[in-house]
């Protein structure tokens, strides 16, 4: 039906419509559907002024979507470029997050106080600290990283059960859990799925490069604004160093660590007396 409807819409001719059909659709097309539902205009109506509608073949499909649309989190709104709220709602259900950023520092990476409100069934608020570095692989592809700090009136905060929903995110998540105390977001090559992160050598090299750099920079920024004490060292320390070491050295979160452990290892936290440098 797609075919049918890709060959007619774009008049193709005899050689593409061959070339097309001996190698098949990688990918659906959208189109306008036939006749428009009256609950699509009542959408457009409220403001909305493009929707989708998604075809289901039976109701495993549906209730799939449904599921995957209840398990979004607020926090996924950090990732995302250019959306700042989400509505959700599944017949009664409705959920509702919002971002809110404020630039604090634009060089040599940017840096935002990010404010995310959930209302629904409660009442949230969730604070963070940005951090974003932009950078350019070999073959002049761009690419960013992101770590989102828990923050409590701009200092770090651990936040136990943040692990426990600690996805690796690129724009949004993986099937890759890390076992921090922060967000990562790192524009990894993903499979086409958008779960599995391909570890093709020197481009993964080079994001791991960038994460443990990144990982750096957001202690010395916080190490400049907070009193160095054993507190605060404590609640740093949480955040960026896992209770226990990677069970498996062949994933990606054993990777990530060991480029950010390679930078902890060279920084200064606890000052002894005595000594003209701080002990490592």
């Amino acid at each position: 039906e797609t075919y049918d409807l890709l060959v007619k819409e774009l008049n193709l001719d005899s050689d593409l419509k061959e070339k097309l059909k001996r190698k098949g659709l990688v990918f659906r097309i959208p189109h306008e559907i036939k006749g428009i539902p009256e609950f699509v205009e009542n959408l457009r109506d409220e403001g909305y002024s493009t929707v989708i509608v998604l075809p289901f073949k039976d109701n495993s499909a549906r209730d799939k979507t449904i599921n995957i649309l209840r398990e979004i989190k607020p926090h996924q709104l950090l990732f995302m470029q250019n959306i700042t709220e989400i509505t959700i709602k599944i017949g009664r259900e409705l959920k509702k997050f919002s971002l809110i950023k404020e630039m604090l520092r634009d060089e040599p990476y940017k840096i935002e106080h990010c404010l995310i409100g959930e209302s629904g069934k409660s009442e949230m608020t969730y604070e963070f600290i940005k951090f974003t570095k932009s950078f350019s692989f070999r073959n002049s592809k761009n690419g960013s990283i992101s770590i989102c700090i828990p923050s409590d009136e701009g200092s770090p905060k651990f936040i136990k059960n943040l692990e426990e929903d600690n996805f690796l995110y690129v724009f949004f998540p993986t099937d890759h859990r890390l076992k921090f105390g922060f967000l990562l977001h790192a524009t990894f090559d993903i499979e086409q799925n958008r779960k599995h992160i391909r570890k093709n050598g020197e481009e993964y090299k080079k994001v791991l490069v960038e994460i443990g750099e990144l990982a750096e920079y957001v202690i010395d920024y916080f190490k400049e604004r907070t009193e160095f004490n054993e507190s605060f060292v404590r609640e740093l320390l949480k955040i960026f160093v896992p209770e226990k070491e990677p069970e498996r050295e062949d994933t990606v979160f054993a990777d990530v660590w060991n480029f950010i452990k390679n930078k902890l290892s060279h920084k200064a936290f606890i000052p002894l007396l005595g000594l003209e440098e701080p002990a490592e």
